[in-house]
């Protein structure tokens, strides 16, 4: 709910700031607010269900490309069903890939995220976008 009350200052901000700026948009203190709630928001996620890595790393290219979203709100909701969908399998995956033994959620997010992260650094350095 807090990053949808922000959707009208990250529209102005994915303007570019002085596009942002001309509609009237502080973009310093828009900036600060939303970083705020990014951070609360990612604190409140791991005070909830611990250390999940690589999560919020996957969850918007993976979204954005099954869903091909290009606004803004539904680039957000396809990121948030993304990262569930993700957590849910690696969750599963975790309890079990080693029978009598639960790992962590975040040890299988860190075994599927690292490659993931590999493999998308690599693409975007050869496309030279990074």
């Amino acid at each position: 709910m807090l990053a949808l009350v922000q959707l009208r200052r990250l529209g102005a901000i994915e303007l570019g700031a002085d596009m942002a700026a001309g509609l009237g948009l502080h973009v310093g203190a828009a900036r600060r607010w939303i970083a705020a709630t990014a951070v609360l928001l990612a604190a409140t996620g791991v005070a909830v269900a611990g250390p999940v890595p690589f999560v919020a790393l996957m969850a918007l290219p993976v979204a954005v490309s099954l869903t091909q979203a290009r606004g803004l709100p539904g680039r957000l909701i396809a990121a948030g069903a993304a990262g569930a969908a993700i957590l849910t399998f690696a969750d599963v995956a975790a309890r079990s890939a080693v029978p009598g033994i639960q790992l962590p959620a975040g040890v299988m997010t860190g075994l599927l995220g690292a490659p993931y992260l590999l493999a998308r650094l690599s693409r975007e350095m050869k496309k030279g976008t990074l």
